[in-house]
């Protein structure tokens, strides 16, 4: 990852709230939209950039950047890799103040050519997660509204937590509702530990009636078909 805790903290914190996010529609099965619901959620306002120029989560969505009528503070990238290089441009050009390259998006050229600009910027981490949480650690009293945000979603689950997140994947996929008894009961009580670590890492949700289901996130981690796990087992 590119990007030291307190840059991460200061674009989280410091930077302003109006966050423009690239590459989100309304696909719900794209990282970007769970992200940009949990970035509103917590107080940012979330533009949806993207070709389609749809609305979604009630904001207006622009084809660009520079089509956007009013300054951005941050601009949030989910595009290709070999695409982000003119958005990291344009946000330079708009007069962004940061901005932040998600998971699986890499350009150095474009990571020099921001930093040469005088912006913040992070490549290769989603807000949610471990650094983000490391980074924000110090700055909560700033914005106390980002400590449910930081520790929404922790992407370093072990092998076997992410066996067991495949797992009640395939059971809702098939119609299933597993409660965490139904699972202790068919893989053994071993199993509860990691259930709960799960919950508090905000892959699981469990509902009123202790059925377990995949937070929006985690649901767009796996639909991405990127390696969810990245722990030692």
């Amino acid at each position: 990852m590119y990007g030291d805790p307190s840059t991460i903290r200061r674009i989280l914190t410091e930077l302003g709230d109006t966050w423009a996010v690239v590459g989100l529609s309304n696909n719900e099965q794209r990282a970007a939209h769970g992200v940009a619901e949990v970035l509103q959620r917590y107080g940012k306002r979330i533009v949806p950039v993207h070709p389609k120029a749809e609305s979604v989560h009630g904001e207006q969505g622009y084809p660009s950047l520079s089509a956007i009528p009013f300054p951005v503070d941050v601009v949030d990238v989910f595009v290709n890799s070999d695409l982000a290089g003119p958005v990291a441009d344009e946000a330079v050009s708009v007069g962004a103040k940061a901005v932040w390259f998600q998971l699986g998006v890499v350009n150095e050229a474009a990571w020099n050519r921001v930093h040469d600009s005088g912006l913040d910027m992070v490549i290769g981490s989603l807000p949610g997660d471990r650094n983000t949480s490391v980074g924000l650690s110090s700055g909560l009293s700033a914005s106390p509204g980002l400590l449910p945000y930081c520790h929404s979603m922790e992407f370093n689950i072990t092998a076997e937590e992410e066996a067991l997140v495949h797992d009640i994947a395939d059971r809702l996929r098939a119609g299933d509702s597993p409660t965490d008894d139904d699972l202790a009961e068919e893989l053994g009580d071993e199993v509860r530990p990691h259930l709960s670590s799960l919950v508090t890492k905000g892959w699981l949700v469990v509902d009123a009636q202790r059925s377990l289901t995949l937070s929006r996130i985690a649901r767009a981690a796996i639909s991405s078909g990127r390696d969810i796990g990245g722990a030692q087992a």
